[in-house]
């Protein structure tokens, strides 16, 4: 009897551990991998899901306070993995429209794109940088940097230009 009552015991604790939710507590970057707080039980560290992980590959860790789901297989924490992004009240989601793809950064960075209108804007803090071999554009709040070996095309400047540098044609 003391038997069977072990079995249905370790059967329930086995079925609950299959998902729970919790909270990123420590974070392990160079092994990709956290610890959750589950109620009063901090998991041990656990491999999260990401997008990508192959050929083509992403990198987007969780935040410490993320809300995420464990995956346990046989309910097994041990051999859990996580799946981050829950929505809570102190993370709310950045937007609320469908055609709305949205990325929102902690210092105020925001990536958004329109699929109706077919626009992405990209709002950042500090400064924006594209890069093609040794060429490049370089934005920031006061200028614009272009680099490269050569600009064609034709070229309209609007209102007053000053030409600090030799430019040669």
């Amino acid at each position: 009897m003391l038997d069977h009552s072990f079995a249905i015991s370790e059967l329930n604790r086995k079925l609950a551990n299959i998902i729970r939710i919790g909270l990123v507590k420590e974070i392990d970057y160079e092994k990709a991998k956290v610890r959750v707080k589950i109620g009063e039980f901090l998991t041990d560290y656990l491999p999260w899901v990401t997008s990508k992980a192959g050929k083509d590959r992403d990198w987007s860790p969780p935040d410490i306070d993320e809300q995420v789901m464990v995956f346990s297989p046989l309910g097994e924490l041990s051999l859990g993995v996580v799946l981050g992004g829950i929505y809570q009240e102190k993370y709310s989601a950045p937007e609320n429209k469908k055609e709305i793809n949205s990325v929102k950064f902690q210092d105020g960075t925001r990536l958004l794109y329109d699929k109706e209108k077919h626009h992405l804007e990209i709002e950042v803090v500090d400064k924006i940088t594209l890069k093609a071999g040794e060429s490049s554009i370089e934005m920031t709040k006061s200028e614009i940097k272009l680099k490269a070996d050569r600009i064609k095309g034709i070229l309209l400047f609007f209102g007053l230009t000053h030409f600090f540098e030799l430019i040669s044609i």
